[in-house]
């Protein structure tokens, strides 16, 4: 008894027309890049939602098949944990922050696909908060890192890097950062598990200092999501453990003021307090690749594939 909504002429994210012109969708799990690359070039399958950006570019040329960049996919960031160690002391995370070469580590970490951006929501929706904060983006200022340690008393404590070997962008983030830091004087540790394992490490606020992730459900539910994992994670000490005045009270007013502009200036003031207190670091926007068999027609790109609204040509 299924009809397709008549309010609408096409999708309109995960809602809209949604006509149903296959009988069946089945999605299969295919943990190996060159092997979804393969089954798709043999027509095994007809749609690919993660296509490595090597092979991307490869099957570009191929007439039977579509290529879909999806910019953007997620925050490319660096959690860290305030309450431990080193980076318990805001200017050792602010070093670190003054330090990094976002570029060079989203040029590895997203193997080309990427975008150079401060914003803790995306360029181009109600809540991007234009330039708030962006003077203390990709700094790539090493002296004024040093000086930052100095004033923090760091001598040589070893600091943490938690990554998985799950995600490649969060290793190569950890890896390229961790160098990075190294060259200020920072003792990096680099502590590299399987996903489910660093997940959970980063739930204690002890035995790790930083944790690369990619940030991207979050942003695309909006600025409560982002705002939230600082503010209400751990009993409300966020992700970094730590709970701060100024981030708690932007939180907020982004959720109990009723005037559009006074949430804007809310999420604003949120991002001000990001880089000033430093729970975590955005490093940039990552992208991914998907692709079709030539043959499906009305496909778009998201950061979840939608199969409704599209057919066989």
């Amino acid at each position: 008894g299924y009809t397709p909504n008549p309010n609408y002429t096409k999708r309109d994210g995960f809602s809209g027309r949604k006509t149903a012109y296959f009988d069946t969708v089945t999605f299969r799990q295919i943990p190996e890049g060159g092997a979804r690359a393969a089954a798709l070039e043999t027509g095994e399958i007809h749609a690919v939602d993660m296509l490595p950006p090597p092979t991307a570019d490869r099957l570009k040329s191929n007439p039977n098949i579509k290529i879909y960049p999806v910019m953007p996919w997620s925050f490319q960031t660096i959690i860290i944990n305030a309450a431990w160690g080193p980076t318990a002391n805001v200017k050792v995370r602010q070093a670190i922050q003054a330090l990094l070469d976002c570029e060079e580590i989203m040029a590895i970490a997203g193997e080309g696909l990427y975008r150079l951006t401060h914003g803790w929501q995306h360029p181009g929706t109600t809540y991007f908060a234009g330039d708030i904060g962006k003077e203390y983006y990709n700094q790539k200022n090493a002296a004024k890192a040093k000086q930052l340690l100095q004033e923090a008393g760091y001598k040589g404590e070893e600091i943490i890097f938690l990554a998985d070997s799950n995600y490649k962008s969060h290793q190569e983030t950890a890896v390229t950062a961790g160098e990075q830091m190294k060259k200020v004087g920072l003792n990096v540790r680099l502590n590299v598990t399987d996903w489910p394992t660093a997940f959970q490490i980063r739930f204690k606020p002890e035995g790790w200092n930083l944790w690369a992730l990619s940030f991207g459900i979050e942003p695309y539910e909006g600025p409560y999501s982002v705002a939230g994992y600082f503010t209400t994670e751990q009993g409300g000490k966020g992700a970094q453990h730590v709970s701060d005045p100024e981030l708690m009270r932007a939180n907020t007013a982004l959720n109990t003021s009723l005037k559009l502009e006074d949430r804007v200036k809310a999420f604003a003031d949120f991002q001000r307090r990001l880089f000033e207190f430093v729970p975590a670091i955005k490093i940039g926007d990552l992208g991914r690749y998907q692709a079709t068999r030539a043959n499906v027609a009305g496909y778009a790109p998201g950061r979840i594939p939608r199969m409704w609204d599209c057919w066989f040509a």
